[in-house]
This record gives structure tokens, C-alpha cells and sequence, in this order.
């Protein structure tokens, strides 16, 4: 049948010799007959069934649908509640950060804008900050310095000014070091 095929779309002798040592290399393949199908799964013979069956499966479905959700929402709560915790409690530490340093001397009281940018460094970097800022030096006569307390070696108290000079330099070399360290944070 093939053989006459190709004699008739006008095959040179050559390529129909081609095509016959090919087409003899492919099994033949009865055609008509018999088929065998495939055997059906077993049907049920009641409709209800399936019907029945699909409506539980879709109730458990939209059971786990609900749980999950209801999952996903408490973990989203819990997520919230430990970033807002942690952000109060990072605005504690600050701010008790902040007031010692104002109570010690070192940063001065009255200067918002000198509290201001200790609050951003401590923000952008809490470490270093925090390190910074113990590392100045207390203002003379605050607390925890005992020069208040100090007499001359004649018994009568010590009326000498502290010398604000030596404060003044390394307090502006710790201010150069904050103000880069705010200009990086910012950017």
C-alpha cells in the first residue's frame, strides 16, 4: 500500500528504493480487526456517590483552606507584635541611653538638636553609639564625679574653674566622628 503510495507522489527509482529498505525495517501493523481498549476503571452505579464523595472532599478542602489562613494570619499578628516590641524596646534603650548621657554631662541638656543627632546615630548604629558615647568624657561636677567634693590641701573647698578647654577638644574630635557617622547612616 505504501509502496504504491510513493509511485504515485513520483519518487525517482533510486529514493523508492530508499523508502522500501525503510518501510521493510517497520513492523506491519494490522489495521481493522479487533481493537483492545483499555479497561475502564470501575464505575459506581449510583451518581450519588461521586457526588457525595466530591462534596467531602471539598468540604475538607475548604476546612484546611480556613486553617491555613487562620495559621497565616496569627503568624502575620505574631510577625507584627515581635517588630513592634522589638522597635519599643530599641526606643527604650534609646532614650535611657540619651538621658544618662544628659545626666552624666555629655551631651548637653538644653541642645536639641545635639540630643537629636545622638538619637539618629543610636538608631542607624546602637553599638558604635553606644560605645561613642561612653567613651566622652562626663562633664565636670555631674553625677558620679567626685570633683565637687574635692578640697585643696588646706581643707577649704576647691573654687577653681574645671578647665572646658580640654573638654572642648575631645568633644569636638567625638563630634566629627558622630556627624560622619549620621552623614553614612543617612545615605
Amino acid at each position: 500500500m505504501l509502496t504504491g503510495l510513493m509511485a504515485a507522489i513520483g519518487l525517482s527509482d533510486d529514493q523508492l528504493a530508499k523508502a522500501k529498505q525503510v518501510i521493510e525495517t517497520v513492523p506491519d501493523v494490522e489495521v481493522g480487526g479487533e481493537e483492545k481498549k483499555d479497561e475502564e476503571p470501575t464505575k459506581k452505579t449510583e451518581g450519588g456517590d461521586d457526588k457525595r464523595e466530591n462534596a467531602e472532599l471539598r468540604a475538607q478542602l475548604a476546612k484546611q483552606s480556613e486553617m491555613l489562613e487562620a495559621l497565616s494570619k496569627r503568624f502575620a499578628d505574631q510577625d507584627t507584635a515581635a517588630q513592634e516590641k522589638s522597635k519599643a524596646d530599641q526606643a527604650a534603650t534609646i532614650a535611657a541611653a540619651i538621658d544618662k548621657a544628659k545626666a552624666d554631662g555629655r551631651i548637653p541638656a538644653q541642645n536639641t538638636a545635639e540630643v537629636e543627632r545622638w538619637t539618629k546615630l543610636l538608631q542607624a548604629d546602637p553599638t558604635n553609639a553606644q560605645a561613642l558615647l561612653d567613651a566622652m568624657p562626663k562633664a565636670p561636677g555631674k553625677a558620679g564625679d567626685s570633683s565637687d567634693n574635692k578640697q585643696s590641701q588646706n581643707g577649704t573647698p576647691s573654687s577653681a574653674k574645671p578647665h572646658t578647654a580640654i573638654g572642648a577638644g575631645v568633644r569636638s574630635d567625638i563630634m566629627k566622628h558622630v556627624n560622619e557617622g549620621l552623614a553614612a547612616a543617612q545615605n
